[in-house]
């Protein structure tokens, strides 16, 4: 969890904001699409990113 941070923001309620307006299924979504073109067997085995 220590590399998913942010040392400094210049903006910190505008980084707020963009983040309230990321939809976590839109994005596990696309993530388990590239997951599945770039890593065949991901698909083999029937995972999900999460």
């Amino acid at each position: 969890m220590i590399d998913n941070a942010f040392d400094s923001l210049e903006d910190a309620d505008k980084a707020q904001k963009l983040s309230d307006k990321i939809s976590i299924e839109k994005l596990h979504r696309k993530l388990d699409e590239f997951a599945w073109q770039f890593c065949p067997v991901y698909k083999d085995f029937n995972l999900r990113y999460h």
